[in-house]
């Protein structure tokens, strides 16, 4: 059951891990303000949010439907647990490309996920229309 709440997190997040970018600001600032947004429409149960923070391609590959659906059965069961990016970095850019390294905590964890670490997860990144968006198709855009 561990296990399978620690995959259901790590999905999550790592599927649908980082996308929108802010306004102003440098690259790096905005790619995280997408991973928080990101973060953020997850612990909302806003898998439409989500969608939209993925890149064309990724979204080529699913439907808003079908992630919607993913995030509503994750937050099922993950129902009082919320998720925050404890840390962030830039590994690479080049030009609209990224790979991104963030490391994900959980928020009134139940008793068994007490005590573990959370592991940082690389994901990429591509700036589309001058907004930075996830490029991880797989699981929810990253966030696993």
């Amino acid at each position: 059951m561990r296990r399978l709440l620690l995959s259901t997190a790590a999905a999550a997040l790592a599927g649908l891990t980082l996308a929108c970018g802010g306004g102003g600001g440098s690259d790096s600032a905005q790619m995280e303000q997408t991973m928080r947004n990101m973060v953020s429409a997850f612990n909302d149960g806003r898998g439409d949010k989500m969608y939209d923070l993925m890149s064309k391609s990724c979204q080529s590959s699913t439907t808003k439907e079908k992630v919607t659906k993913d995030v509503a059965a994750a937050r099922a069961i993950l129902t009082n647990v919320k998720m925050e990016l404890t840390k962030f970095e830039v590994v690479q850019q080049k030009g609209d490309e990224a790979t991104v390294r963030s490391t994900i905590g959980l928020k009134n964890a139940p008793a068994f996920f007490r005590g573990v670490k959370p592991e940082p997860e690389e994901s990429e990144m591509v700036k589309e229309g001058g907004k930075w968006k996830t490029n991880d198709c797989d699981g929810l855009g990253g966030l696993d």
